[in-house]
């Protein structure tokens, strides 16, 4: 039975997705930056990744109530979201609505994609929840390597590098539902998947700061989604 169906209560009931995966690239680009699904009592201890704008049933109330979506390009879901949840209406999950969404096939896509969201989402005031964490990994990188400088320690300038390779190893652990189902151990010492994961998350890093730049640089627009 639908959540829908058997909570009439229910303001807002938010369903989940699952990234494509047909390619090598799909596999690690899920496994850099896909959030992991959560379970809980509110999803019926159900595997749910969300909530999600892309599956969502909702009362015209609610709409009307927090104005609709910011006229953006980009991070106008994650506002109305967080303006459904400041309204205080009542919130449901239904982990058997599934959206199949398709991420960038490359690298290039990638940048384009997460500088555009980097750029509204710092005009939206949300640097505290993606861009101040990055900035700060980036900050103890820098001091790592200038202190290996002045020392002469020139193994220190190795920790960049090993922190990404920490990084891309993590996301292997979490997230090894991407990989088809396969094991840890055997998949994620193939050093291409550990590779391409690092650059992908380098790519990201590096589209974070290039859109943050950006919205520092220009003034916030209120542009259409289309």
């Amino acid at each position: 039975m639908r959540r829908s169906q058997t909570d009439q209560s229910l303001d807002v009931i938010y369903g989940t997705y699952e990234p494509i995966i047909q390619t090598f690239f799909d596999e690690c680009a899920a496994i850099s930056y896909v959030p992991q699904r959560w379970i809980s009592s509110e999803t019926r201890h159900t595997p749910f990744r969300g909530p999600t704008i892309t599956s969502i049933l909702l009362r015209r109330q609610v709409w009307a109530k927090v104005g609709g979506f910011p006229r953006w390009r980009a991070s106008e879901d994650l506002i109305f979201m967080r303006n459904v949840e400041l309204a205080a209406f009542k919130i449901g999950y239904e982990p058997e609505a599934i959206v199949h969404w398709r991420m960038p096939e490359n690298l290039a896509g990638l940048f384009r994609k997460f500088s555009l969201y980097s750029t509204h989402n710092v005009w939206a005031g949300m640097q505290a929840e993606w861009h101040y964490g990055i900035a700060r990994h980036y900050l103890g990188y820098t001091v790592s390597v200038l202190i290996a400088l002045t020392i002469g320690q020139h193994l220190l300038l190795a920790i960049p590098f090993i922190a990404y390779v920490a990084r891309a190893l993590l996301s292997l652990s979490r997230k090894s539902e991407f990989a088809f189902g396969r094991s840890f151990i055997p998949w994620a010492a193939n050093p291409f998947r550990i590779g391409l994961i690092m650059l992908i998350l380098l790519t990201i890093d590096m589209a974070t700061f290039g859109g943050w730049l950006i919205a520092l640089c220009r003034k916030k627009q209120d542009v259409s989604c289309q």
